[in-house]
């Protein structure tokens, strides 16, 4: 997913007791940022964002940037104190608005093998085993999606975009490779409540580069998951988490953000897509 066009403020660091404590309750596996202070294999952790953020700016400009699921709008959230993460108990997550950036294709990033897989690919529409094995492999492979995420500038990717057909996720909705706080890594995740519209906005895919459209989607969501170390929690998501989310959660399930366009909006990505689709082997398609 792709980074929406919203003005971007700097993040404050967590020196407060009460974040601390939100880290310590924060099991390994979900947020990959505070494994480095609490051991976890893989970093986890959250962050607090600017009080009173100034409005967002819902225009979007050529070559801004926009979630792999929405436009490329930044946000951040952050665990209010006394607020856990427990399975069982949803957890709020906050927004706020963040920058405009512009995605790349990375191509060969370093450190990593995985490719970005770009539309009308076969395996964006295959389905995807549910993960029965956690590990350190499990882990190698999150910690190489943030990698290649944070060279395509987005701020979502899904294991299926990158060749991968396993119901595995990760996103920073801050977009900002150096807030490791905000990473978040879901596996086999699972929508048990939705809200009502959030209305439709601006969206971009990194599997669909160059194309962006209105997608409408939930305000927030409840999920049930399971963190890398296989541990299982509920978590709440909303605003622009919640977009983020939901696009990404799309991909495991074999949806794409075009299903849920409308015919103007695809007249309007029409071009691009038909390039996309010649570029493709025949063999390797699945519209």
């Amino acid at each position: 997913m792709r980074d929406s066009a919203f003005p971007k403020r700097g993040m404050h660091s967590i020196q407060s007791p009460g974040m601390h404590r939100v880290l310590s309750w924060v099991a390994p596996g979900v947020f990959r940022g505070a494994g480095r202070r609490l051991g976890a294999p893989v970093r986890n952790g959250c962050a607090a964002a600017r009080r009173s953020p100034p409005a967002p700016t819902r225009s979007t400009a050529p070559g801004q940037r926009l979630p792999c699921s929405s436009p490329r709008g930044v946000a951040r959230h952050f665990f209010g104190r006394g607020v856990r993460m427990e399975a069982g108990e949803p957890a709020p997550v906050r927004d706020s608005p963040a920058i405009p950036i512009t995605e790349t294709d990375p191509g060969a990033v370093a450190g990593t093998s995985l490719r970005i897989v770009q539309y009308p690919n076969k395996r964006l529409r295959a389905a995807n085993a549910e993960v029965t094995e956690f590990g350190p492999q499990l882990q190698k492979l999150a910690r190489e999606m943030f990698t290649i995420m944070y060279a395509s500038r987005g701020v979502g990717l899904a294991a299926p975009q990158v060749g991968v057909n396993q119901r595995l996720m990760v996103f920073n909705p801050t977009g900002n490779e150096r807030s490791w706080v905000s990473e978040v890594a879901l596996v086999n995740p699972r929508i048990v409540a939705r809200g009502p519209s959030a209305g439709a906005e601006a969206e971009g895919c990194l599997s669909f580069p160059g194309v962006i459209g209105a997608v409408e989607r939930r305000k927030w969501v409840k999920v049930e998951a399971r963190r890398l170390n296989g541990k299982r929690f509920t978590v709440k998501f909303t605003d622009w988490t919640a977009r983020v989310f939901q696009h990404e959660y799309d991909h495991l399930d074999g949806v794409l953000f075009i299903d849920h366009m409308s015919e103007a909006e695809l007249a309007k990505n029409r071009e691009v897509l038909d390039r996309l689709i010649r570029n493709t082997e025949q063999r390797e398609r699945a519209l």
